[in-house]
Protein backbone atom coordinates (compact mmCIF):
# COMPACT_ATOMS: atom_id res chain seq x y z
CA UNK A 1 0.00 0.00 0.00
CA UNK A 2 1.12 3.46 -1.00
CA UNK A 3 1.89 5.81 1.86
CA UNK A 4 -0.31 8.56 0.69
CA UNK A 5 -3.40 7.56 -0.81
CA UNK A 6 -3.74 10.72 -3.55
CA UNK A 7 -0.98 12.66 -4.93
CA UNK A 8 -1.40 16.07 -6.80
CA UNK A 9 1.61 17.10 -8.92
CA UNK A 10 1.24 20.94 -9.56
CA UNK A 11 3.30 22.30 -12.53
CA UNK A 12 3.81 25.39 -13.18
CA UNK A 13 4.71 26.84 -17.37
CA UNK A 14 3.22 30.18 -16.79
CA UNK A 15 6.26 32.19 -16.68
CA UNK A 16 5.13 33.42 -13.14
CA UNK A 17 5.23 32.12 -9.57
CA UNK A 18 1.86 31.41 -8.71
CA UNK A 19 0.19 30.34 -5.40
CA UNK A 20 -2.31 27.75 -5.23
CA UNK A 21 -4.89 26.41 -3.38
CA UNK A 22 -6.21 22.53 -2.64
CA UNK A 23 -9.71 22.47 -1.32
CA UNK A 24 -13.03 20.42 -1.29
CA UNK A 25 -16.70 20.68 -1.65
CA UNK A 26 -19.53 18.20 -0.11
CA UNK A 27 -23.07 17.49 -0.80
CA UNK A 28 -24.58 20.40 1.18
CA UNK A 29 -24.74 24.12 -0.08
CA UNK A 30 -24.73 25.36 3.96
CA UNK A 31 -21.15 24.34 4.24
CA UNK A 32 -18.03 27.04 3.68
CA UNK A 33 -15.11 25.35 1.82
CA UNK A 34 -12.08 26.19 3.32
CA UNK A 35 -8.75 26.65 1.32
CA UNK A 36 -7.01 23.43 2.76
CA UNK A 37 -3.44 22.87 1.67
CA UNK A 38 -1.71 26.19 -0.01
CA UNK A 39 1.55 25.79 -2.09
CA UNK A 40 4.03 28.37 -4.15
CA UNK A 41 4.97 27.09 -7.15
CA UNK A 42 7.42 28.93 -9.34
CA UNK A 43 7.84 29.39 -12.84
CA UNK A 44 10.36 27.70 -15.46
CA UNK A 45 12.47 30.60 -16.80
CA UNK A 46 15.53 28.95 -15.18
CA UNK A 47 16.18 31.12 -12.72
CA UNK A 48 14.29 28.95 -9.68
CA UNK A 49 15.17 25.68 -9.22
CA UNK A 50 11.37 24.80 -8.56
CA UNK A 51 8.68 24.43 -11.02
CA UNK A 52 6.26 21.79 -9.62
CA UNK A 53 5.10 21.03 -6.14
CA UNK A 54 2.78 17.79 -4.59
CA UNK A 55 -0.07 17.58 -2.77
CA UNK A 56 -0.62 14.37 -0.39
CA UNK A 57 -2.52 12.87 1.47
CA UNK A 58 -4.88 10.31 2.79
CA UNK A 59 -8.45 10.47 4.09
CA UNK A 60 -8.59 10.88 7.45
CA UNK A 61 -10.95 12.66 9.21
CA UNK A 62 -11.39 14.88 11.96
CA UNK A 63 -13.79 17.07 14.17
CA UNK A 64 -13.15 20.61 14.10
CA UNK A 65 -14.24 23.91 15.58
CA UNK A 66 -13.89 27.66 15.74
CA UNK A 67 -14.94 30.90 17.10
CA UNK A 68 -15.34 32.84 13.41
CA UNK A 69 -18.08 34.93 14.25
CA UNK A 70 -20.91 34.92 11.39
CA UNK A 71 -19.49 32.69 9.06
CA UNK A 72 -19.36 34.13 5.56
CA UNK A 73 -17.06 34.13 2.22
CA UNK A 74 -14.38 36.42 4.10
CA UNK A 75 -13.64 34.12 7.38
CA UNK A 76 -10.77 32.76 8.47
CA UNK A 77 -11.20 29.40 9.89
CA UNK A 78 -8.16 28.89 12.62
CA UNK A 79 -9.26 25.52 15.09
CA UNK A 80 -9.38 25.86 18.40
CA UNK A 81 -10.45 22.15 18.90
CA UNK A 82 -9.61 19.13 17.04
CA UNK A 83 -10.61 15.65 17.72
CA UNK A 84 -10.07 12.35 15.43
CA UNK A 85 -12.91 11.07 13.27
CA UNK A 86 -13.61 7.61 11.96
CA UNK A 87 -16.89 6.73 9.99
CA UNK A 88 -16.19 2.77 10.07
CA UNK A 89 -16.42 3.28 14.09
CA UNK A 90 -20.29 3.11 13.82
CA UNK A 91 -22.73 4.62 16.96
CA UNK A 92 -18.89 5.72 18.45
CA UNK A 93 -18.19 8.85 20.02
CA UNK A 94 -15.05 10.10 19.47
CA UNK A 95 -12.50 11.24 22.41
CA UNK A 96 -9.91 13.25 22.33
CA UNK A 97 -7.45 10.08 20.94
CA UNK A 98 -9.67 8.08 19.83
CA UNK A 99 -12.06 8.12 16.40
CA UNK A 100 -15.82 8.17 16.49
CA UNK A 101 -18.47 8.63 13.56
CA UNK A 102 -20.08 11.41 15.76
CA UNK A 103 -19.60 13.91 18.78
CA UNK A 104 -20.73 16.71 21.11
CA UNK A 105 -20.56 20.15 20.63
CA UNK A 106 -21.30 22.58 23.65
CA UNK A 107 -20.50 25.27 25.59
CA UNK A 108 -19.12 25.39 29.25
CA UNK A 109 -18.59 27.64 31.42
CA UNK A 110 -18.42 30.66 29.57
CA UNK A 111 -16.02 28.42 26.33
CA UNK A 112 -16.84 26.24 23.62
CA UNK A 113 -15.61 22.66 24.00
CA UNK A 114 -15.81 19.07 21.99
CA UNK A 115 -17.75 16.40 24.47
CA UNK A 116 -17.62 12.82 24.19
CA UNK A 117 -21.52 11.68 23.33
CA UNK A 118 -23.13 9.66 26.25
CA UNK A 119 -25.31 7.77 24.08
CA UNK A 120 -24.27 7.65 20.89
CA UNK A 121 -26.86 7.29 18.19
CA UNK A 122 -27.58 5.21 14.81
CA UNK A 123 -26.12 7.14 12.06
CA UNK A 124 -26.24 6.36 8.32
CA UNK A 125 -22.77 4.89 6.72
CA UNK A 126 -19.99 6.67 5.41
CA UNK A 127 -21.37 9.77 7.57
CA UNK A 128 -19.74 11.80 10.49
CA UNK A 129 -21.93 13.82 12.78
CA UNK A 130 -21.70 16.48 15.42
CA UNK A 131 -24.38 17.15 17.87
CA UNK A 132 -24.97 20.46 19.39
CA UNK A 133 -25.74 20.99 22.72
CA UNK A 134 -27.38 24.47 24.39
CA UNK A 135 -25.91 26.89 24.85
CA UNK A 136 -24.78 27.59 21.43
CA UNK A 137 -25.16 31.13 20.95
CA UNK A 138 -26.05 32.65 17.21
CA UNK A 139 -23.34 33.66 14.70
CA UNK A 140 -20.29 32.97 17.39
CA UNK A 141 -18.47 29.44 16.26
CA UNK A 142 -18.68 27.45 13.82
CA UNK A 143 -18.11 23.10 13.62
CA UNK A 144 -16.69 21.31 10.25
CA UNK A 145 -14.74 18.59 9.23
CA UNK A 146 -10.82 18.37 8.97
CA UNK A 147 -8.56 15.86 6.44
CA UNK A 148 -5.05 14.89 6.98
CA UNK A 149 -4.52 17.67 9.81
CA UNK A 150 -6.60 20.74 7.89
CA UNK A 151 -9.85 22.06 8.34
CA UNK A 152 -12.01 21.37 5.30
CA UNK A 153 -15.02 22.93 5.78
CA UNK A 154 -17.43 24.75 8.02
CA UNK A 155 -20.85 25.31 9.42
CA UNK A 156 -22.58 28.26 11.66
CA UNK A 157 -23.06 26.20 14.67
CA UNK A 158 -26.57 26.63 16.62
CA UNK A 159 -27.96 24.86 19.49
CA UNK A 160 -29.71 21.81 19.41
CA UNK A 161 -28.69 20.56 15.90
CA UNK A 162 -27.59 17.27 14.38
CA UNK A 163 -24.58 18.03 11.74
CA UNK A 164 -24.31 14.86 9.14
CA UNK A 165 -21.65 15.31 6.56
CA UNK A 166 -22.07 12.53 3.88
CA UNK A 167 -18.45 11.77 3.29
CA UNK A 168 -18.31 12.45 -1.03
CA UNK A 169 -15.45 14.45 -1.26
CA UNK A 170 -14.88 16.36 -4.44
CA UNK A 171 -11.23 17.44 -4.99
CA UNK A 172 -10.26 21.37 -6.48
CA UNK A 173 -7.11 22.93 -7.48
CA UNK A 174 -7.38 26.66 -7.81
CA UNK A 175 -4.45 29.90 -8.01
CA UNK A 176 -5.18 31.79 -5.36
CA UNK A 177 -2.66 33.90 -3.18
CA UNK A 178 -5.47 32.62 -0.18
CA UNK A 179 -3.98 31.34 3.27
CA UNK A 180 -4.80 28.04 4.50
CA UNK A 181 -8.45 27.90 6.64
CA UNK A 182 -9.34 31.14 4.41
CA UNK A 183 -12.52 30.96 2.50
CA UNK A 184 -11.82 29.80 -0.77
CA UNK A 185 -13.71 32.53 -2.67
CA UNK A 186 -11.06 34.71 -1.13
CA UNK A 187 -8.50 35.80 -3.66
CA UNK A 188 -8.73 33.42 -6.87
CA UNK A 189 -6.65 34.10 -9.60
CA UNK A 190 -8.32 31.23 -12.00
CA UNK A 191 -10.79 29.28 -12.95
CA UNK A 192 -10.95 26.08 -10.46
CA UNK A 193 -10.53 22.89 -11.61
CA UNK A 194 -12.03 19.49 -10.61
CA UNK A 195 -9.51 16.63 -10.32
CA UNK A 196 -10.62 13.51 -11.77
CA UNK A 197 -9.31 10.16 -9.20
CA UNK A 198 -11.30 7.63 -11.35
CA UNK A 199 -8.35 6.30 -13.14
CA UNK A 200 -5.49 6.83 -10.83
CA UNK A 201 -5.24 8.39 -7.14
CA UNK A 202 -2.20 10.47 -8.78
CA UNK A 203 -2.93 13.31 -10.73
CA UNK A 204 -0.83 15.76 -12.76
CA UNK A 205 -1.65 19.50 -13.45
CA UNK A 206 -0.07 21.98 -16.01
CA UNK A 207 -0.98 25.90 -14.83
CA UNK A 208 -0.08 27.99 -18.18
CA UNK A 209 0.55 31.58 -19.26
CA UNK A 210 -3.67 32.13 -19.86
CA UNK A 211 -3.66 31.14 -16.15
CA UNK A 212 -5.42 28.15 -16.88
CA UNK A 213 -5.38 24.96 -14.92
CA UNK A 214 -5.51 21.53 -17.01
CA UNK A 215 -5.30 17.97 -15.64
CA UNK A 216 -2.86 15.48 -17.85
CA UNK A 217 -3.09 12.05 -18.38
CA UNK A 218 -0.65 10.55 -16.36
Amino acid sequence: MPEFEFNVTVKNVSGKSRKFCMYQTYPSAKLQSLAWFTKTVHDKSGLRTLDSADFRWNEVFSFVWAETGKLNEQVHFDAHGEWPADPAAKKTSSTKTTGGNQIFFTKEDAAYTFDSMQKPTDEATNTLTIHTGNPVDDNQASIGLGMYGSPVFAAQAEANQHYRFQLKPTYWLVASTAQEGDAVSLNVESDPLKLDFSKSSHATVTFDSKNKLTQVPN
